[in-house]
């Protein structure tokens, strides 16, 4: 039976919780790892995946990233499980790829990836193999390692074609002069924002205000957290078509998503992931 990947699940008797700390080391936990796609809301089409990093604890269960992945940044193995985490990638998306080479694949990176000489070498060598490959970073990873190391290597990924993403954009440090200094091409819009659609919430203007900046610097944008008609909606009249959320699809692996959604992947092809 294929594996789920969903969000932290409720801790029962038979699944404590999980408490993160270095008698659990990341490296003896079984790695898993599915996508989320981005779809193109005007037609339904696939548009990209985010790739995303799960564990599945023999005991814990399934492990929400939010407490393993400081625990393998604390304990320096984040950046080996990224690298497995690509090769990974190559290998379940082939099929797909074959289809549509230049698919968009997003991968989450932070301060520790961007400092390391080892991989950026593997991620510049994944590239090769995956045209579509892009990364992400949130505005708080960038502005809280303020290291002028972190921005020469970004300005290198974009001149090598990779597209750079702002991740939960509008949640931290937004500013003209911050976007203006970074070599972004891609802002995702964070779901806090998409939420107040059609509420009176105090913050709903200023998910308008993001998508006018995004448009007058010609900058792209992805709607996270999309999870209704009515939003969906709102954003493509608004301009923003790229969305990604549980209206369209949970993350799940490959092959489940293909099965589910999209289709015009056979089950012959499948059968190679």
């Amino acid at each position: 039976m294929v594996q789920q990947c969903r969000q932290q699940q409720e801790p029962t008797e038979a699944s404590p919780a999980f408490t993160p700390n270095r008698s659990r080391n990341p490296r003896r936990l079984r790695r898993g790892g599915c996508q989320q796609p981005i779809v193109d809301a005007r037609d339904g089409s696939l548009s990209g995946v985010e790739v995303l990093l799960r564990w599945q604890h023999p005991v814990a269960g399934l492990i929400n990233p939010a407490e393993f992945i400081p625990m393998a940044e604390s304990t320096g193995v984040i950046v080996p499980l990224t690298i497995q985490q690509l090769a990974n990638v190559e290998r379940e998306m082939a099929p797909l790829l074959r289809l549509y080479p230049k698919l968009h694949i997003s991968l989450n990176i932070g301060a520790q990836h961007l400092s390391s000489a080892t991989f950026i070498t593997q991620l510049l060598a994944y590239k090769a193999a995956l045209p579509g490959l892009n990364v992400e970073i949130t505005e708080s990873e960038i502005m809280a390692h303020e290291d002028p190391v972190l921005l020469t290597t970004l300005h290198k990924l974009r001149q090598q074609q990779f597209s750079i993403a702002i991740d939960d954009f509008g949640t931290g440090y937004s500013s003209l002069g911050y976007l203006q200094s970074l070599p972004v091409s891609l802002l995702k819009i964070d779901r806090s924002f998409v939420a107040t659609i059609g509420t009176s919430a105090v913050n709903a203007p200023v998910l308008e205000a993001i998508i006018l900046l995004s448009q007058n610097l010609d900058i792209e944008m992805i709607a996270e957290g999309v999870e209704t008609p009515e939003q969906a909606e709102w954003l493509v009249r608004h301009g923003v078509w790229r969305h990604q959320g549980w209206l369209y699809a949970r993350a799940e692996r490959i092959d489940a998503l293909l099965r589910m959604h999209w289709p015009v992947v056979t089950s012959a092809k499948l059968t190679e992931i």
